[in-house]
């Protein structure tokens, strides 16, 4: 009977630290989260810095490339390492070092990030390339759209150097939103201008209005970095229906051998 006492104890106790243990374990799983950093390396540097860190949450949309700033002389050229495909959900932590090449022959290009209808919905992105190189750029992750191509690759040439992202809204009534800071300016404010001032004035830029302060649209900026919460896996999932078996087969343990040990003693008795 003491030995009964002692196994239904160590069950009691068993069961009692998975129940504690459920709780626990998940809010672990659920504030996981790892460090995404960019270096600048050598020669240049990353939003005026020498290196930018995004903290991501484990199963959240891996960060946008940041823009690199190459030192005079110098072209950026790629990073230490492969970046993972754009829209790879975060999964552990991850740091990249960018590189570069001396510039001989460079030309400036620009990146557009454009609804199909060819409105901004991301900041243009401008940057140094050396002629003749083949150029890899990829999308970015745009809250509220979709992007048709994930990824752009181009030999970089005097006729070559702009590409445009085009993208597909998820919400077809939903307000477009500018990243930057742009100028409202009306149909009307365009035909007043140009029977006021004629279409060479309007083309040479002596347009008197240009002095004039339009109005500026300063909603909120969508935060690219955002991403969406981490979704449960499916071990998590499942962790309450594993526990809640561990303690079920520890009791039933227990019971089995309270039974085999009665039997033992009326066989002895």
């Amino acid at each position: 009977m003491k030995q009964f006492k002692k196994w239904m104890s160590v069950c009691i106790i068993a069961i009692m630290a998975c129940t504690f243990m459920l709780p626990l374990m998940q809010n672990v799983k659920a504030n996981a989260s790892y460090q995404i950093t960019f270096k600048s390396g050598l020669h240049g540097t990353i939003e005026g810095q020498k290196a930018v860190s995004y903290m991501q949450e484990a199963g959240s949309i891996f960060p946008d490339e940041p823009t690199v700033q190459a030192q005079d002389g110098y072209v950026f050229t790629g990073w230490n390492k492969q970046l993972p495909t754009v829209g790879s959900q975060v999964d552990r932590k991850l740091v990249f070092v960018a590189t570069y090449d001396v510039l001989v022959n460079g030309i400036s290009y620009i990146v557009h990030y454009e609804d199909e209808k060819g409105l901004a919905i991301a900041t243009p992105k401008t940057t140094m390339g050396e002629s003749g190189s083949k150029i890899v750029e990829r999308a970015k992750v745009v809250s509220g759209y979709t992007y048709k191509e994930s990824e752009q690759t181009f030999t970089l040439s005097k006729n070559k150097k702009e590409i445009t992202f085009v993208y597909t809204s998820d919400n077809t009534n939903e307000k477009i939103r500018y990243e930057e800071e742009q100028v409202n300016v009306t149909e009307a404010d365009q035909n007043a201008r140009a029977t006021a001032q004629g279409n060479e004035n309007l083309t040479n830029g002596n347009d008197t209005d240009t002095n004039k302060k339009n109005t500026i649209n300063k909603e909120e900026k969508a935060d690219e970095n955002k991403t969406p919460k981490a979704k449960g896996n499916t071990v998590e999932n499942n962790l309450p229906v594993i526990l809640g078996s561990v303690a079920g087969l520890i009791l039933l343990s227990g019971i089995v051998i309270y039974v085999i040990m009665k039997k033992r003693k009326q066989k002895e008795a």
